[in-house]
């Protein structure tokens, strides 16, 4: 009998006979069908699972109810008459096995000799620990903007600098190539891909986000038992390749890693996700319960390849450096001539870094031949030198983005415009990472739906529009590289509203503003930039122009900027002089006190008492 279904009356309970002896009363079922545990096993949401692929059920029932599929699944593990092969359900779906082990009379889970695939997977014996990788934002593509993260299982064997061999698992959108970038957008706001978690090498990941798009990574190894990490590793078996449907804004790779976590921790990862769910908010979560129970075994920061060779070239000597540029915009004509003139040392400390920067250009363009000609070239030299031990490169730790303000911002402010007076608001932002805040964008800035609400009694309007930004990006591009002379610009966005004085009354003004210019790294704490923005407003004049140089501080605890410029008017070549004085000063980890003052045309001051969410 393949499976034995019997229900029998005692004087409260039905039992359920399943074969092999097993006997579960009705009570027993739903509570484990019932269990948090078993229903995050299968993705349930709202009483319905979100993975769509019919194969990851055993119970052909269209809704998959989690009963149902519980039962069909004790059914199937306790049946003697399947075959034997990777279709069967101990291959299929061993982290379920591994879970109900633990409530019903199962034996502890053993991978059969039949499930061969699952034997053959690499991390099934391998994994000594796993990651949760964070990845900064990248403002080159929609979906990384807010940055992304994945799932790292490090090996036993993997014993190099970042165990790139080590198997990674992602989740992402199943785009079809050379999708349009507004239909990618729409499609991705609302649900119109599927996705899947895929895996693969990290060195991959660590090529894509490193070495092309210059991202950095954080590491973070997560302290699990021997259950705990095995029921993860089954239950990536069991749903990759599996599909769900895919939400840019909030079902995104951070919640489905998220969720992924939280089958071995009953606190919840994921919060305040109902519309809106960012990378950074899992690690935010993870560092908080860190210092409650100890979840994370350690944190480690792997640098971006570009901020890997600036290190190198900053630690030459100053003649190596004169030579270094020179070779570089000769290209490299007689460089065997020129180096002769140097000594061992300096020979040895030059060829190093040129195959570094020719490797770092190589992996961001691997088609351009010249350049692995280039490359043979300067290996051939190198190796006509002595051996000698490489300097030990020291790259300033840089803090995660989880080690920072969170990502949602309340505020309370008191703002005064010079000509109406003085009046209270209250600020929200569903995303926000600010040019002053306490976090590690050295002064860039991402907001997102940033909306002041203010309130002024006695006035035409007792409550209205202070300011509103759909979309607010500042991107600083430096180079640290004395020979890079193509221009690299920084560039900013804003796209908002606020109010304004225009003839002693207030408005509304409507406008998009963006600007062009270049930054420069005067310090460690200091960064100028020079920017040219141009303005499309709603009001009178409609367009402005405002050059502008800026000068953003770092004194930790305290960040300021000052701003001074000139808005043109073209119409009628007016100009206003533009001053704006700001700071935020860190009182706790969740709350910032932030001052600023601009002059232009009007005054506009401003007090703000923010908590970070």
């Amino acid at each position: 009998m393949t499976k034995i279904k019997l229900l029998f009356l005692f004087p409260f309970f039905y039992y359920y006979c399943f074969a092999n002896n097993i006997t579960i009363n009705q009570n027993e079922l739903n509570l484990i069908s019932n269990d948090k545990m078993w229903q995050k096993l299968l993705h349930i949401k709202n009483k319905k699972s979100e993975i769509i692929s019919n194969d990851f059920f055993i119970s052909k029932e269209k809704n998959h109810l989690y009963k149902k599929e519980l039962i069909e699944t004790i059914n199937a593990y306790t049946s003697n008459n399947l075959k034997k092969d990777n279709t069967h359900p101990l291959c299929k779906y061993p982290a379920r096995y591994h879970w109900l082990s633990k409530k019903l009379d199962f034996i502890n889970y053993e991978v059969p000799n039949y499930c061969t695939h699952l034997k053959k997977w690499s991390v099934y014996k391998n994994t000594q620990s796993i990651s949760l990788m964070l990845v900064s934002g990248y403002l080159g593509n929609p979906a990384s903007t807010f940055g992304h993260s994945f799932i790292k299982l490090n090996s036993k064997e993997a014993q190099n600098t970042n165990n790139l061999f080590d198997l990674s698992l992602n989740f992402g959108a199943l785009v079809p190539d050379n999708e349009a970038i507004i239909k990618y957008i729409f499609k991705g706001i609302f649900g119109g891909y599927e996705a899947g978690f895929s895996d693969k090498y990290f060195y991959t990941q660590d090529l894509i986000y490193s070495h092309n798009e210059f991202r950095d990574i954080w590491d973070y190894e997560l302290n699990l038992n021997t259950f705990e990490k095995q029921l993860i590793v089954f239950h990536l078996w069991e749903i990759v390749g599996k599909k769900f449907k895919y939400y840019f804004l909030d079902k995104n790779c951070a919640y489905r890693v998220s969720e992924i976590i939280e089958l071995i921790k009953e606190e919840p990862i994921i919060q305040n996700a109902k519309y809106w769910y960012a990378p950074v908010e899992t690690f935010h979560k993870l560092e908080e319960i860190n210092k409650k129970t100890p979840i994370l075994k350690k944190v480690k920061y792997i640098p971006s390849s570009q901020k890997v060779i600036y290190t190198k070239y900053s630690m030459l000597e100053k003649i190596e450096k004169k030579f270094i540029i020179k070779a570089i915009k000769t290209n490299y004509k007689d460089l065997e001539i020129h180096l002769q003139k140097l000594e061992k040392d300096e020979q040895i400390n030059i060829l190093d870094f040129l195959l570094s920067y020719e490797k770092y250009l190589l992996i961001k363009n691997p088609e351009v031949k010249d350049k692995k000609i280039l490359k043979n070239k300067l290996l051939y030299l190198r190796l006509l030198l002595p051996i000698k031990e490489n300097k030990k490169i020291k790259i300033k730790e840089k803090k995660s983005p989880a080690m920072g303000n969170k990502p949602m911002i309340l505020g309370s402010s008191f703002t005064s415009l010079s000509k109406i007076g003085s009046y209270p608001t209250l600020d929200f932002s569903i995303f926000a990472i600010e040019s002053l805040g306490q976090n590690s964008l050295n002064f860039n800035e991402l907001i997102v739906g940033n909306t002041s609400i203010a309130y002024k009694p006695n006035s035409k309007e007792n409550l209205f529009i202070n300011e509103f930004s759909l979309i607010k990006i500042k991107k600083l591009n430096r180079t640290a590289l004395d020979w890079e002379e193509s221009f690299n610009p920084s560039w900013r966005l804003n796209i908002g509203s606020e109010l304004i004085e225009k003839n002693s009354k207030t408005t509304n003004d409507i406008f998009i503003t963006a600007g062009i210019g270049k930054t420069f790294e005067i310090s460690e704490n200091i960064t100028s930039y020079y920017m040219l923005d141009a303005s499309v407003h709603s009001k009178f004049p409609y367009i402005t122009v405002k050059p502008n140089i800026n000068f953003d501080f770092d004194f930790n605890k305290l960040k300021n900027s000052l701003e001074f410029g000139y808005e043109v008017n073209p119409y009628n070549k007016n100009t206003n002089e533009y001053l704006k004085v700001s700071a935020q000063y860190k009182v706790l980890d969740d709350f910032s006190i932030a001052i600023s003052h601009e002059n232009s045309s009007y005054s506009k001051s401003n007090v703000n008492l923010k908590w970070f969410f």
